[in-house]
């Protein structure tokens, strides 16, 4: 039998890929967010038209397996495409050619500048048609500046010499091999990348009040106050983004592993995908998919694996406490008795068994990927940012100076908030049996969808210039 995935499934499972992959979260595709449409500024629309073109030529079938495999490859070949192109603007500011070879010193430079606008928001157009001399002084600039420079310099260093392109006999390397490091930029930058998230997740811990993966909102802005960390973000940005823990009205706390996750930690480095801070509920929800490789499973088994699984502040093996497994029980009994993995209530079940790692999963979805300029779009608000002024008000408006002040009968409790709404991300599976023929053509059918897709995406942004490489790579793999 093959499995065919709805729209919902579609858009999660290429997530979890390239999420798992290359620390990538696709734009247009991020979990609880609405389709963004053709005619959107920028390529986040290019993923859900993509999807969407495929979902209208399988029909109620649904997308199976093949289809998902060419989506990811398709998207995988334009974002290599729109590298292979920024390096292009590199060359021409830095006045190198592109075809003939360089020496081995001015094609690292030419990657240097690569990784430096890569950093600076996806932004090429500063390299575009600039001299060479303007080229070099942006490279300084921005090395002098940049926060993590030793560290940045450090990683680099590593990817530059870790590649067989470095240690080229004849001192020089073409432009092909410039390509394979920038491409590889990123598509590894993630390794360095997850050292930042990790210091901001350890800054906050260190702030965490008796609830777990809580940080009293009071101590985070007065940190913000002090200027060492931006942690300045309006309360009711905040609160779109699902980082606000409200349930004590009096003493609202920041939840960690959703402000972690949020979009104003991702750079946005190229017009198909930002690179944010890794969510490591996925890594945890990855060994439970492995493990059972079923959409749902018994309570006692997902508690048996679960008290073997580890994190950054979980230790294994432990044992799991009586209200854990009674709710992973009641979550079972609520879908027929059996745990469905890809739930709200699951999910839900293991921000509770991993607080620090698992986001919460609000009953209304959170704009957890919604932009600064999104946000003040829609709100019309001028800025994200709090002022000292308003920080300050803030801070003085939580008058408890500790938890345990707010509570009204002077007890504090450290249970997190439990909802039993439930959602599923994909209701249910479709399973259709597949004659040998069939399977053999539907590949190619799947792949036929996706060249004419990005042959039609390489009219409406200007990229005809690429079309020949994307079809000369599809028609072989279709071969």
């Amino acid at each position: 039998r093959r499995v065919h995935g709805g729209h919902q499934a579609v858009r999660y499972a290429v997530h979890r890929l390239f999420a798992k992959r290359r620390g990538w979260l696709i734009k247009g595709l991020e979990p609880a967010r609405s389709t963004v449409r053709p005619g959107t500024p920028g390529s986040d629309w290019v993923p859900a038209f993509l999807q969407g073109l495929l979902e209208q030529r399988v029909g109620d079938r649904g997308v199976d397996l093949h289809g998902l495999a060419a989506f990811a490859a398709a998207l995988e070949d334009l974002i290599r495409v729109e590298a292979d192109e920024r390096l292009e603007m590199v060359y021409q500011a830095l006045s190198l050619p592109t075809t003939e070879s360089v020496s081995v010193a001015d094609a690292k430079r030419a990657v240097v500048a690569f990784l430096t606008t890569y950093l600076q928001a996806g932004d090429f157009s500063a390299v575009n048609h600039a001299s060479q001399q303007q080229g070099d002084g942006l490279v300084r600039v921005f090395g002098s500046n940049y926060v993590g420079k030793p560290e940045l310099a450090e990683w680099l260093e590593g990817h530059w010499e870790g590649r067989s392109v470095a240690a080229s006999t004849a001192g020089a390397l073409d432009f092909a091999a410039a390509q394979h490091a920038a491409e590889a930029i990123g598509e590894q930058f993630s390794t360095f990348n997850d050292h930042e998230c990790k210091s901001l997740k350890t800054k906050l811990l260190s702030m965490e009040d008796k609830k777990p993966g809580r940080v009293p909102l009071k101590e985070f802005y007065v940190t913000g106050l002090l200027g060492q960390w931006p942690f300045t973000q309006k309360l009711e940005y905040l609160r779109t983004l699902g980082a606000l823990d409200e349930s004590d009205r009096l003493y609202p706390r920041l939840i960690v592993p959703n402000y972690l996750e949020s979009k104003p930690h991702c750079l946005d480095v190229s017009g198909f995908y930002s690179m944010c801070c890794r969510n490591e509920c996925e890594d945890l929800m990855g060994q439970l998919e492995r493990n059972f490789a079923a959409p749902s499973t018994d309570a006692d088994l997902v508690a048996a694996l679960v008290a073997n699984l580890s994190s950054d502040t979980v230790v294994a093996p432990r044992v799991l406490s009586k209200e854990l497994v009674r709710r992973l029980n009641q979550i079972a009994d609520q879908q027929g008795g059996r745990v469905q993995l890809h739930s709200r209530l699951f999910a839900q079940w293991m921000h509770h068994a991993f607080p620090r790692e698992c986001p919460y999963p609000h009953e209304a979805a959170a704009a957890g990927f919604m932009t600064p300029d999104e946000w003040l779009k829609e709100e019309g608000a001028g800025t994200a940012d709090a002022s000292d002024v308003e920080l300050l008000a803030h801070v003085g408006k939580f008058v408890c100076l500790r938890a345990e002040d707010c509570a009204g009968n002077g007890v504090f409790s450290q249970e997190l908030p439990w909802s039993s709404t439930e959602k599923l991300i994909a209701p249910r599976e479709h399973y259709f049996p597949v004659e040998p023929a069939a399977g053999r053509e539907l590949p190619r059918v799947a792949l036929a969808v996706v060249i004419l897709a990005l042959m039609a995406l390489g009219f409406l942004l200007g990229q005809s210039s690429s079309d020949a490489r994307i079809g000369g790579k599809r028609q072989k793999w279709m071969d």
